[in-house]
């Protein structure tokens, strides 16, 4: 009986393994042309304005911190505004979605729990960048940034373990792509304490293209789940 139990065990790791490597080669394109469009965009920006690149990228808030209403221009956040733009279009769509399904009784808990914890963790995520929660809010309650980031990373490790089959008969690759440009992302933050230049654009361009494939990601499982809804919806309807 243990036995039989332990290779069952083994197939469901083989079956999931071999769904994600069949989904890394089939969202390769889609992938690489969510990283390369924004980063495109960063680096255009970065070749056309390198005087303005702090402006373009910092939050206008960081901005006014570090020198003043005075320097503030019309552009000043456009790309730092831009993420938070994603940000909300992740969490509209993914909620979105997630109302319109759960009316079908035969939608898995599964694909709505996804698209819930999607939607919450990008509009965690967007606040955040929104009102600066690990830079300035939380600190000045005394709550240190390394601790707000080791609490994110409690949640996403927990967005995924809850998540991962689910992602992995999916679009598990723009997940991938996701999440190791905003470990760049961090990293570069917390070693790079006042970061500019290239270096401001490695930090916050690998952001911004983490946000885009998120985005990327949660566009298409919405779209997914809403197809898969309706059409079986229609079919226990009697049409075809």
């Amino acid at each position: 009986m243990a036995m039989k139990e332990t290779q069952q065990y083994l197939l469901t790791d083989q079956n999931l393994i071999g769904s994600i490597r069949d989904k890394v080669r089939g969202d390769f394109l889609v992938t690489s042309i969510a990283i390369v469009v924004p980063l495109t965009l960063c680096l255009v920006v970065y070749w056309m304005f390198p005087e303005r690149i702090e402006v373009l990228f910092r939050d206008p808030v960081a901005s006014a911190r570090s020198g003043g209403l005075h320097h503030f221009k019309f552009y000043a956040g456009a790309l730092s505004h831009f993420g938070i733009f994603l940000w909300t279009i992740s969490a509209a769509v993914t909620l979105f979605s997630a109302a319109s399904i759960v009316q079908f009784s035969h939608v898995s808990s599964k694909t709505l729990e996804l698209l819930l914890s999607t939607g919450a963790l990008s509009l965690l995520l967007m606040a955040d960048d929104l009102f600066m929660f690990h830079e300035i809010v939380f600190p000045s309650l005394g709550i240190a940034e390394p601790v707000t980031y080791g609490t994110y990373a409690l949640l996403i490790c927990l967005y995924l373990f809850r998540n991962i089959a689910t992602i992995a008969a999916g679009h598990i690759t723009l997940v991938m792509a996701t999440f190791g440009f905003f470990g760049v992302s961090v990293l570069s933050d917390i070693v790079l304490t006042h970061p500019d230049g290239i270096f401001l654009l490695v930090e916050d361009g690998a952001k911004l293209i983490g946000i885009f494939c998120w985005m990327t990601f949660a566009i298409l499982e919405s779209q997914k789940a809403l197809v898969d809804g309706f059409s079986a919806q229609r079919r226990r309807a009697g049409y075809r």
